[in-house]
C-alpha cells in the first residue's frame, strides 16, 4: 500500500477547465504576428510553459518580436477571459473531500504563472484549500522536468515518495514520475490522446478519485 501523505494538483485541465481559455488566450496573443495555433497543434503545447511553447513557436515562424511581451499580452488575455469562463473540473469537490478527509497535504504545481494560479483559486473559493503553491515562474525549468514536483515537495514538507501528484498531461506525468512520486493521471479532451504509461493509475475524471485508488498503489 503507498504511504500517501501529500497530493500534488495540476490547475490547467485539472483543477480547471482553462485549456479552451489558454488556447483562445494564445491565439489573441500571436494574432499579430499572424499566427493562430490549430487545436491540433494545441494539444502538443498542453501542459508546457507558455514561455517554453513560445520558443518552439518562434523557432518554427522565425519571429522577432519579444517572448516575453508576447507572454504577457497571452496572460493578459487570459486573465480577461477566466473571470467570466471560469468552470472547475468535473468530480473537483469530491477529491478535495477525499484529500481532506485522510487529512493529506495538499498543493498546487502548475506550469502558470503564480497570479493566475491565485485568481483561479480565489474565484473558486480555494485559495485556502493548498498550503502550498508553485508556478511555472517560480521554477527554471518547466514539466516534463521534475523541478516543480520536487520544489512543492520540499515546501509542503514530504518527501517525494510519499507524494500523489495529480495531472492530466503526458508532460506532468513525466515530471512526477521524475521526481519520484506516485502519479495519478486524469485526462481531459485536450490530453485525451496523449501517452500515460507511466501514469500509476489513469481516471475519466476526479470524480471516480476514491481512497481505494490511493490504498491499490504500490
Amino acid at each position: 500500500m503507498a504511504n500517501i501523505e501529500a497530493v500534488i494538483f495540476d490547475l490547467d485541465g485539472l483543477i480547471v477547465d482553462s485549456e479552451p481559455i489558454q488556447w483562445r488566450a494564445m491565439n489573441i496573443a500571436l494574432q499579430p504576428l499572424g499566427i493562430q495555433i490549430t487545436e491540433s497543434e494545441w494539444i502538443e503545447m498542453v501542459g508546457r510553459k507558455t514561455i517554453d511553447n513560445l520558443k518552439s513557436l518562434k523557432k518554427k515562424h522565425g519571429f522577432e518580436k519579444s517572448l516575453t511581451e508576447i507572454e504577457g499580452t497571452k496572460n493578459e488575455a487570459y486573465r480577461k477571459i477566466i473571470m467570466t469562463e471560469l468552470k472547475p473540473m468535473p468530480g473537483l469537490t469530491h477529491a478535495l473531500n477525499v484529500c481532506g478527509k485522510r487529512q493529506l497535504r495538499m498543493a498546487v504545481a502548475s506550469s502558470s504563472v503564480r497570479t493566475d494560479i491565485e485568481v483561479i483559486l480565489q474565484s473558486l473559493g480555494l485559495l485556502d484549500e493548498f498550503e502550498v503553491i508553485i508556478s511555472g515562474d517560480q521554477v527554471k525549468e518547466g514539466k516534463p522536468h521534475p523541478e516543480i514536483f520536487l520544489g512543492a515537495a520540499r515546501l509542503v514538507g514530504i518527501e517525494p515518495a510519499h507524494c500523489l501528484a495529480l495531472e492530466d498531461t503526458t508532460y506532468g506525468v513525466a515530471a512526477a514520475k521524475a521526481a519520484g512520486m506516485y502519479c495519478i493521471a486524469v485526462p481531459n479532451r485536450f490530453t485525451a490522446n496523449q501517452g500515460f504509461d507511466q501514469a500509476d493509475l489513469v481516471l475519466d475524471s476526479l470524480a471516480q478519485f476514491e481512497l481505494d485508488a490511493l490504498a491499490a498503489l504500490s
